[in-house]
């Protein structure tokens, strides 16, 4: 963006230039035409930088919503994974709802989908995806057993994505 306010300046600059130096008013012309389709470039790119900033949520990928979670006592959340169980995510009590008419322990996801920085140069994005763990709901008396099943609440048949606290 920088460069086309530059390539702006420069073309009216130049355009006067050779139009003192030549004695020819039409080089001042064509370097006001030149800056005129430069700043109307220059608007459309701000107005696609506008319009592509906005994150967007999406539908949670099937890699976390077909797995099993568990909890336990001390608020740790695990994932089964091949016959065996791991710590997954960091802490996760800040995301703890507890419901009275909650039946069973739940999860829920959340995924956004944003755009990177813009190149100065062409207008092209990198899409960036993030999920994250929204919340897990839990009922009362949920965390009697030493593990307790946690149920996905939403499903998804999205791309693999990975997760972020």
């Amino acid at each position: 963006m920088i460069s086309l306010l530059i390539l702006i300046l420069g073309t009216i600059i130049i355009g006067f230039a050779l139009s003192m130096m030549m004695h020819k008013i039409v080089f001042l012309y064509i370097g006001c035409i030149i800056a005129v389709i430069c700043a109307i470039l220059f608007a459309g790119v701000c107005l696609i930088t506008k319009q592509t900033s906005k994150t967007t949520v999406i539908a949670t990928p099937a890699k976390y919503t077909n797995k099993t979670y568990y909890i336990d006592n001390t608020k740790r959340l695990y994932i089964q994974q091949n016959d065996t169980t791991k710590q997954f995510g960091g802490d996760i009590s800040s995301k703890i709802e507890y419901k009275d008419s909650a039946k069973e322990p739940s999860i829920k996801f959340k995924t956004i989908k944003s755009f990177g920085d813009l190149d100065l140069w062409s207008p092209k994005y990198k899409e960036e995806f993030k999920t994250s763990i929204s919340k897990i709901i839990l009922p009362k008396s949920a965390l009697t057993e030493k593990l307790t099943k946690v149920n996905v609440l939403n499903q998804s048949d999205s791309t693999d994505l990975t997760l972020s606290n």
